[in-house]
Formats: structure tokens, sequence, C-alpha cells
């Protein structure tokens, strides 16, 4: 979690996602993600972006970088 931002309107937080190659320990790919944040309670509100971000991976983001990156 990079940062998070609570507005009267919109409240938003921003993650990185990193991803590494564990034998050479080289970054593969570094991207941010920012989404806006949901629920009540502290715990929950924040928590959603993690969600968030984990569900916009799994939907679109993968494929994306797989093409980008190669894989």
């Amino acid at each position: 979690m990079e940062g998070m931002k609570k507005e009267e309107k919109k409240s938003y937080g921003s993650v990185w996602v990193v991803l590494l190659d564990m034998k050479t320990k080289k970054v593969l790919m570094a991207e941010r993600l920012e989404q806006e944040a949901a629920g009540f309670g502290f715990r929950n509100f924040w928590v959603s972006i993690i969600k968030k971000s984990i569900v916009e991976i799994n939907k679109k983001k993968y494929k994306d970088w797989k093409e980008k990156y190669g894989g």
C-alpha cells in the first residue's frame, strides 16, 4: 500500500504490484494500481483497495502484462 486518501466525495488508495524472479532477485515488473475505497470501518474501507486490485489483476491486468512483458 503506497498511500490512502479519504475525501468527502471520493476516497482512494494505491498499491504497487511487483513481480520478482526469486532465483536472480531481478524485478520483472512493477506497476502502480489506484482503486476507489469502499466499505464500513477502517479495516474494511482500506482492504477494499487491495481486494479490488486483485480482482482487476485477475480479470484484465494479468493478460495485459503477459502481452506487454512476455511470458
